[in-house]
């Protein structure tokens, strides 16, 4: 059934959390999926390998265990990305990883949710937000797959043992019965497997790395567009987000409500 399409697998990183009990403190407020498309030949055949020598020509050969690239860990110079403190190293590290991130083949998809607005558009709304957001992610990664000839799996970074479990049975739900949007037979067409793929961060998986180092920049600039906040001192975000930009999934030539999703 698969075996003559292109396969891929879409990478899953989140920012924020998915709790309403809290939508009114902004901090709180929003819940933003990031998920990053790679060819799975691609990944094997070059991206680790290209990853590990950008790694170990900064940061040295890891010693009890892999380096996995952690935007927060990079941003605050902290565990083995202290050698960011050389400004010369530093200004050198940023800009190897902008042009990788520019070279890299990969496809972006983000879904944002305002909960706070959410809750008071739809009172008696109480869907858990994550599941929501992953659910319009994957109506999108199947048009993706279907627009590409491909067939693809998904994998997502793990969180709780407890929300790993109910993500587990509603992405199996999902792949079941479908969408009120999409049916079931394009979701088992498009998706290689019933099962949602879960793992740690510290696994050292290129395309997790990937969407963690990009996911902050994506989710301010959606909330730069359409809830007009500004983020004045977030240059090298700003920088990055241009550099992904002409990955971001389109149609029609349009980013805006297709690879990048506001709700609602």
């Amino acid at each position: 059934m698969f075996s003559d399409k292109r396969r891929y697998r879409l990478y899953i990183d989140e920012s924020g959390n998915s709790d309403l009990g809290h939508c009114d403190n902004p901090n709180h407020r929003y819940l933003s999926l990031c998920g990053v498309i790679i060819e799975l030949d691609y990944v094997q055949d070059f991206l680790n390998e290209d990853m590990n020598i950008f790694k170990t020509a900064f940061l040295g050969k890891p010693i009890d265990k892999p380096i996995v690239l952690h935007r927060s860990d990079i941003i605050n110079q902290r565990n083995q990305f202290r050698v960011l403190k050389n400004d010369k190293i530093r200004y050198a590290f940023n800009d190897e990883l902008k042009r990788l991130l520019s070279t890299w083949d990969f496809s972006v998809l983000s879904v944002l949710i305002d909960k706070k607005a959410f809750i008071e558009k739809y009172f008696s709304w109480r869907e858990n937000p994550y599941h929501y957001c992953l659910m319009v992610m994957l109506e999108r990664y199947c048009h993706f797959l279907k627009s590409h000839y491909g067939v693809g799996d998904v994998l997502i970074e793990s969180r709780t043992k407890e929300d790993d479990k109910y993500l587990s049975d509603y992405y199996s739900q999902l792949y079941k019965h479908g969408t009120n949007f999409m049916d079931a037979d394009i979701f088992q067409e498009a998706l290689t497997s019933k099962e949602i793929k879960i793992r740690k961060k510290y696994e050292n998986i290129a395309g997790l790395q990937i969407a963690d180092l990009i996911a902050l920049p994506i989710r301010n600039r959606i909330l730069e567009k359409y809830r007009f906040l500004s983020f004045d001192k977030e240059n090298y975000g700003k920088s990055i987000f241009e550099t992904i930009k002409p990955k971001i999934y389109s149609e029609y030539n349009k980013i805006w409500g297709w690879g990048l999703k506001f709700l609602p």
